[in-house]
């Protein structure tokens, strides 16, 4: 929704909400884990599932990529959907959302991919072991002694068959997704 409100609706200050969400792209996630790990103690969400997921769901890429992907929508057919009397909401349900199923589903494999990579985030909100993500898994691997090779690489194919098994049959919305958000016309 965001990416709609800055590609399609005039609002004050909408130049500096854009410039605020390709600056969130710039900032490195170690720069904002300690105020963010501060935030979640706060709620009291340390050790859940909400710790992990919840904090990468408004990511600045994105709401970047959906925003290119909503500017080349053609005004005149969300206006055809306002003159047949549908308010802001049901437009974007209605005739922006279906068109933009690659655009979603790349989203959607982008946020994947980065969550499913994360090691430090997952380290320090997901404590326990019936919620140890995969990647800090695979570091207890590594003893005092020695690492335990078998085990390790083991563990590495697992995490690298998985992310694949969900890429390769959405691999052509992907491309068309992550194409088409940085052309115009």
């Amino acid at each position: 929704m965001a990416g709609y409100a800055l590609a399609k609706m005039e609002f004050k200050g909408k130049r500096i909400m854009m410039m605020l969400v390709l600056f969130s792209i710039m900032i490195p996630f170690d720069a904002i884990a300690i105020p963010l790990y501060s935030i979640i103690m706060k709620l009291r969400w340390i050790d859940t599932y909400k710790a992990v997921i919840l904090p990468a769901v408004a990511n600045g890429m994105t709401i970047f990529l959906f925003r290119q992907s909503f500017v080349d929508i053609d005004n005149s057919l969300l206006e055809s959907a306002r003159m047949d009397g549908a308010g802001e909401f049901r437009t974007y349900l209605q005739i922006v959302m279906p068109v933009s199923i690659p655009t979603i589903i790349s989203g959607a494999l982008v946020m994947f991919t980065a969550q499913w990579n994360a090691f430090m985030w997952p380290l320090l909100v997901a404590r326990s072991d019936k919620l140890k993500m995969l990647q800090v898994a695979l570091a207890d691997f590594q003893l005092e002694n020695g690492t335990m090779w078998a085990e390790l690489f083991a563990g590495i194919t697992i995490s690298m068959v998985i992310p694949c098994v969900i890429l390769i049959p959405f691999q052509k919305y992907y491309i068309r997704g992550i194409a088409s958000s940085g052309t115009k016309g």
